[in-house]
């Protein structure tokens, strides 16, 4: 398989999340357990993996707000807006793994270096 559609592939796995509780985590990895990658499929996945902890612990501090009844309304706003917000950046995420350049996704704590 192509490099670029295997990069691609690993952005479009963290959708799966929306569907699978933390398959957006699991299935990246799954790439890099089973799959042989070059440098780009490589950091590509690592951007991946960190950019959705970092998404899903910022949905759960959201979610933990919920709560709170004077954040509560800023907390379902963020949890929608971080939702919108992660299926935009894999989008983008797509598009530059089709031009063989590594995302880097904003607001990304590095876990996996």
């Amino acid at each position: 398989m192509n490099n670029k559609v295997l990069a691609a592939l690993v952005h479009l796995s963290a959708t799966l999340g929306f569907l699978i509780p933390f398959a957006n985590i699991v299935t990246p990895l799954v790439f890099l357990l089973f799959t042989k990658q070059d440098q780009l499929v490589k950091q590509t996945i690592k951007e991946v993996v960190n950019f959705q902890i970092s998404l899903t612990l910022y949905v759960l501090i959201s979610f933990a707000l919920v709560f709170t009844i004077i954040l509560a309304p800023l907390a379902i706003f963020l949890i929608y807006g971080l939702q919108i917000f992660g299926l935009i950046t894999i989008a983008i995420g797509v598009i530059k793994s089709f031009d063989s350049q590594i995302y880097q996704y904003p607001f990304s704590i590095r876990f996996v270096r």
